[in-house]
């Protein structure tokens, strides 16, 4: 028989579970910090990108400096053919003249390739240290978003133990048949036992029949059921007055 003594147990198993489902669903709800972490290495990303065009750059400052330096060393011995006098042949003159101005030339496009490329390493750099100064900030959300999330989970963690604990002690007492019919409604979403509350069954909500409150105030160790959902109606809780329904 379901006497009021025996749902008991069984009542503060359903509400321990549905202690328990609450933690689950807050603790999966929680954010692992995951899109801030996908922030951080897409930063990442873009500070790779930017230093590795800051090498191309200097890869080709360094091969216009080399280039410039041979330039000169061949426009320094055109000019000292040049002055020196030796020659007075004026088609071979003429010849040095022309190599000379195509070298000066250039040497002027090379410059002002090298100028273009030192400014574009100036950008580059202040890019770099903008976007360097983003990922530190970036990551120090992460961090501690990520911090904030473990102490969350372990607090629930904490929790949920405590709350699975205590529900395997309440279980262990409680009646075995009404225990193996509670967990067989627990899969499909139901409760066994639903607590009178103004006359109100707890399990669905729904407002008792009067007659059904008669009955219990007639007969508080009647075996009742909801006519609505037929959870068994618990009407009184341990060291509480037996016409505790209006």
């Amino acid at each position: 028989m379901a006497s009021q003594e025996v749902l008991w147990p069984i009542y503060q198993i359903q509400k321990l579970d549905a202690q328990i489902a609450l933690l689950q669903r807050a603790r999966g709800a929680l954010d692992d910090g995951a899109a801030l972490a996908a922030e951080v290495t897409q930063h990442r990303g873009d500070i790779l990108s930017l230093q590795e065009s800051l090498r191309q750059v200097d890869r080709a400052i360094r091969e216009r400096e080399l280039e410039l330096a041979s330039l000169e060393e061949k426009l320094q011995k055109v000019e000292a053919i040049l002055y020196s006098g030796k020659v007075t042949n004026p088609k071979e003159l003429r010849g040095y003249e022309g190599e000379r101005e195509s070298l000066r030339r250039r040497r002027e496009r090379l410059e002002e390739e090298t100028l273009i490329r030192m400014e574009e390493k100036d950008s580059l750099n202040e890019r770099l240290a903008a976007a360097q100064k983003v990922e530190k900030e970036a990551y120090a959300r992460w961090q501690a978003h990520v911090a904030k999330f473990r102490a969350d989970v372990a607090a629930l963690d904490a929790k949920y133990a405590k709350l699975v604990a205590e529900r395997d002690e309440v279980r262990a007492r409680a009646d075995s048949e009404l225990l193996r019919r509670y967990d067989q409604l627990a899969r499909q979403r139901k409760q066994l036992v639903g607590l009178v509350e103004q006359n109100a069954c707890g399990a669905c909500g729904m407002l008792l029949p009067a007659r059904l409150v008669k009955e219990y105030q007639v007969n508080p160790d009647a075996e009742l059921t909801c006519p609505t959902c037929s959870a068994h109606l618990l009407w009184r809780l341990p060291g509480a007055d037996s016409a505790r329904p209006a």
